[in-house]
Parts: structure tokens; C-alpha cells; sequence
């Protein structure tokens, strides 16, 4: 499955996918939150010398990071760090997406949360 595909799955809460279980079950999974932003980190990565990105890839990335960053559904991750770290990359990401350069010099390693 591409990234974009894997996006696509992820953006329609698709069995096993991170936005599945933090909306519909109210569980925050660290496997699967790690697999989005993975996806969405590879989605950048894919897109970043492009001048136009289709609107369902945006409204994917806004969505994903504002949930994280809003929603008060799901029982929070704990440590309260892990919960910081975890809406930090959120924003990096979409940062990265919307500008077209990643927000950490070339090379960066992107650890799993």
C-alpha cells in the first residue's frame, strides 16, 4: 500500500487505523498513532516538491492534527509527555505538509513515540 493509500485508510478510520480507535472506541493506541504519523511523515516526504496537494490529503492532516490536539473524547495517553511529544509531531507534520520543507534540518531521524 503507498503512503497516499495508507493516508486514505487512516482518513476514513479504517479497521485498525489510529482515528478508528481514538474516535469510534475512545482508545489511544501508541501502535497505531506511531503508524499514522509514520504515514503522514511519508506522505510529506512524497509530496514535498509539489506545488499543489489534493484537498482530501490536507483536510486529512488538519484533521488528524486537531483531533489530537482538541478532541478530549479518549482517554489521554499517559505520561502526560508522551501526550505533548505526541501533539508536537502532530504539528510538525502538518507544518511540513502545508509549507513543503520539514520543520528539522536533512537527516533528522523521526523516532517512534
Amino acid at each position: 500500500m503507498s503512503s497516499i493509500e495508507a493516508l486514505r485508510h487512516e482518513y476514513d478510520a479504517e479497521n485498525g487505523t489510529f482515528l478508528l480507535r481514538a474516535r469510534i472506541e475512545r482508545v489511544w493506541d501508541r501502535e497505531a498513532f506511531n503508524r499514522l504519523q509514520r504515514t503522514m511523515r511519508e506522505v510529506c516526504e512524497e509530496l514535498a516538491d509539489q506545488d499543489r496537494i489534493d484537498r482530501w490529503i490536507a483536510d486529512a492532516f488538519w484533521f488528524a492534527e486537531g483531533f489530537v490536539r482538541e478532541d478530549q473524547s479518549f482517554h489521554r495517553p499517559e505520561p502526560q509527555e508522551y501526550f505533548e511529544d505526541a501533539k508536537h509531531r502532530m504539528f510538525d507534520l502538518c507544518s511540513w505538509l502545508f509549507t513543503g520543507q520539514s520543520p528539522y534540518l536533512p537527516g533528522h531521524v523521526w523516532p517512534d513515540l
